[in-house]
Order: structure tokens, then C-alpha cells, then sequence
């Protein structure tokens, strides 16, 4: 058949926190635990991760750890300062943010949306921290009507919805679930970055990772 070129499947479950980090208290996420908020809901079912190992995580205090699980897993720490998308997946890719990233929790300052206006001809709705699909079901009608554009703030991480009812989202630690065909379940603990994810896609490519980070030894 010829050579089978090798692939992966990375699949990041966004906000799905599983607990506060040590620092959460600068970012005002202390207590914050989205995956047990989550879990506390009559409808939470979770069967096959379950089966992979989710609740066998380091720290999750929710699921059953029965029954073993068929995963490598672990559970990740954000070494970048911030909690907010851009900045977890460049440090996924082992590039660290020393600063966090501007959220403006107040909505985007003037100089901002004149140069946007200006740019694309339209005027603004909304411009403050919002949910997407509530952006559009309160400014959709308003969108349709005058061509303005909807403009909102978010950054998320975790997002529990039993702690904050606002898109100011939580600063929790990861799960990380690697699995393949034959592979030996195993619990690498808590492990220190996100760049740790880049550099384990790269040893299965048998690259050494030019950045930051370490692969787990999932062979």
C-alpha cells in the first residue's frame, strides 16, 4: 500500500477548566471550577470521555475514576500570563506571553472604533464584554437593519458558569487526553506549560521542538 503518512488530531475543548490555578486569585478566578460546575447539572454525560480518562486528572474532583482509563493523561498549566484564547494556543504552539493580552472589559477605546469606522464605512453596536450568541440575538436585528457592525470583547479559558455569570473567564488548569491505537495509559501529573502539547505533536513527527516545551513520553 505504499507509505501511510502519519497525522494527528488535535482537538482543544474551549473553557473546559478543571480547576483554579495557583495564581487565579491575580486574575479574580479563585474557587473557579468549570468542568465540576458543569458535572453538578442533571444532564452532564460524559461516558466516553470517562473512558479516556478525564476524571482521572490530576485535581478533577468530579466523574467517576473507576474502572481505570484508556488515555495518557494530564493536566495542564499555563506558564503564559493571561487567559485568553490567542494566548493558550501560542503557547501551545511554545511561545510564552509574558504579559497578558489587553480584554478591555469596558469595550474597545475610541481611537479604536473611529479607525474602524473609518475603515469599513459602518457605525458600531454594542462594544462591551458579550457573549457571541447573545451579541447576536440582541444586536442582530439592529445589524440587519443599518449594516453597523457588531463589536464585542471576550477572552476566555475556563468558563464556569457557576462562578461568573460574565465572559471575564476563569483561569483554570487543562485537561490533556492523548490517545492511539496500542498506547499504554499513563498519568504524566501536572505538567508546567502548555508548550508541553506542541512539543509532544512534534516527537510523534520525530521533530525536536525549536521553542518551548517538552514531549511527553508517551511512547
Amino acid at each position: 500500500m505504499g507509505n501511510v503518512m502519519k497525522r494527528i488530531f488535535l482537538i482543544v475543548l474551549d473553557s473546559v477548566g478543571i480547576g483554579a490555578m495557583e495564581d487565579a486569585g491575580e486574575y479574580g478566578d479563585i474557587g473557579a471550577n468549570t468542568l465540576a460546575s458543569v458535572a453538578a447539572s442533571p444532564y452532564f454525560f460524559m461516558p466516553h470521555m470517562q473512558k479516556l480518562g478525564l476524571f482521572a486528572i490530576d485535581g478533577v474532583c468530579c466523574g467517576s475514576k473507576e474502572g481505570g482509563h484508556m488515555a495518557a493523561i494530564a493536566r495542564m498549566k499555563e506558564a503564559s500570563k493571561g487567559k485568553d484564547t490567542i494566548i493558550g494556543h501560542w503557547e501551545m504552539a511554545g511561545i510564552y506571553s509574558a504579559q497578558p493580552l489587553p480584554v478591555y472589559p469596558d469595550g474597545f477605546p475610541p481611537e479604536v472604533l473611529e479607525g474602524l469606522k473609518r475603515i469599513t464605512g459602518r457605525g458600531i453596536l454594542c462594544n462591551r464584554p458579550y457573549s457571541g450568541t447573545e451579541a447576536i440575538r440582541d444586536f442582530g436585528d439592529a445589524h440587519r437593519k443599518t449594516g453597523d457592525l457588531i463589536v464585542y470583547t471576550s477572552a476566555d479559558h475556563g468558563c464556569d458558569p457557576g462562578y461568573t455569570a460574565s465572559t471575564d473567564h476563569s483561569r483554570e488548569y487543562t485537561p490533556f487526553l492523548l490517545y492511539k491505537k496500542g498506547i499504554r495509559p499513563r498519568n504524566f501529573g501536572t505538567r508546567e506549560t502548555f508548550a508541553d502539547i506542541g512539543a509532544t505533536v512534534l516527537d510523534y513527527f520525530h521533530i525536536k521542538p525549536v521553542f518551548h516545551g517538552a514531549p511527553m513520553q508517551w511512547r
